[in-house]
C-alpha cells in the first residue's frame, strides 16, 4: 500500500504511460473503462479519480464515494475485465492538505489482449 506522500509524488509527476487522471467527481465516466482496458493491454497502471489532467485535486463528492466504488466494480465485472486482468481493491484516499477524497485504482497487465 502506498503512503500518502507517495501518492502525492505520483500526482506531481503528472500523467504518463502508467498514470491517468480523471476529473470524475460524481460519476464514473466511460473513458475510465477505456483506460482500464488500455492499461490492461500494456503494462498496467494507476487511475486517479477526482484529479484533473493537470494534477489539480478536485476530490470526489463525499456523498458519491460509495456509489462510485460500487459502480466501478459492477461495470468491470459486467464487461468481464476481471477474468483477464487483476483489478486490485480500490483505495479511497483523502488528501490531508485539502481534505478532498481521491479514488485510486491499480490495474495489472492482462494475460491476453482485452477489448472494451
Amino acid at each position: 500500500m502506498m503512503l500518502p506522500s507517495e501518492l502525492l509524488a505520483i500526482i506531481e509527476q503528472g500523467e504518463g504511460h502508467t498514470v491517468e487522471f480523471k476529473k470524475s467527481t460524481t460519476d464514473i465516466t466511460k473513458d475510465v473503462y477505456d483506460t482500464v482496458c488500455a492499461f490492461s493491454n500494456r503494462d498496467g497502471g494507476h487511475i486517479f479519480l477526482g484529479v484533473k489532467d493537470n494534477g489539480t485535486i478536485l476530490g470526489i463528492r463525499p456523498d458519491c464515494v460509495e456509489r462510485m466504488k460500487k459502480d466501478f466494480v459492477t461495470a468491470v465485472n459486467k464487461s468481464q475485465i476481471c477474468w483477464r486482468t487483476e483489478i486490485f481493491p480500490a483505495r479511497m484516499w483523502q488528501n490531508w492538505l485539502s481534505k478532498k477524497n481521491v479514488f485510486l485504482q491499480k490495474i495489472a497487465a492482462a494475460l491476453m489482449v482485452m477489448e472494451h
